[in-house]
């Protein structure tokens, strides 16, 4: 369960700011001790979560029922691919069970392989730990006639699909 480091006041629901969102990664510790105030503190059974601020990725917006990831301008395939990533994975971390990838706006992309489109669905999957939902929106020229990446994110556990039209990829999101 996700919460904000801004909350109103204990019980009552987390005032949730869409730029940051903490991250807990727990373990569970069978036996062990800490240390408190200089006191040796002993327990048999404990969960530690460890929480970090991350913040939201550049290009990301909330919008009603979705986020939305829109990068512009020149930039290489690579960068492109590894930013969605984050954006995916921010979408997970911050309870966004549905994101909109937009990629109209960037200049200077090459389609990928099928090897570079594997390996990025395979983490953009990874990343969404098959909470989110994710369409793409890009060029004709940029999708394989196959549809190869959308058959990699099925295999890996991710709904996806990727649309040359933004409002049929929107229909398809929250469809």
């Amino acid at each position: 369960m996700n919460t904000s480091v801004h909350e109103k006041s204990a019980g009552k629901a987390p005032v949730v700011n869409p730029r940051e969102v903490i991250m807990r990664e727990c373990q569970f510790i069978e036996h062990g001790s800490i240390k408190r105030a200089g006191k040796k503190l002993q327990f048999a059974r404990a969960d530690v979560c460890f929480m970090s601020v991350m913040e939201a990725p550049r290009f990301y917006q909330l919008a009603e029922g979705h986020a939305i990831f829109r990068p512009a301008g020149e930039l290489k395939l690579v960068e492109v691919l590894e930013m969605v990533t984050g954006a995916v994975s921010y979408a997970r971390e911050s309870g966004a069970r549905r994101l909109l990838v937009v990629l109209t706006s960037v200049r200077g992309m090459q389609p990928p392989s099928a090897t570079v489109m594997y390996r990025y669905v395979r983490d953009w999957a990874r990343a969404s730990g098959g909470l989110v939902r994710v369409a793409v929106v890009t060029t004709a020229e940029m999708i394989d006639p196959s549809r190869f990446g959308v058959t990699v994110a099925t295999n890996a556990g991710m709904a996806a699909d990727v649309f040359v039209d933004e409002r049929e990829a929107l229909e398809w999101l929250v469809g």
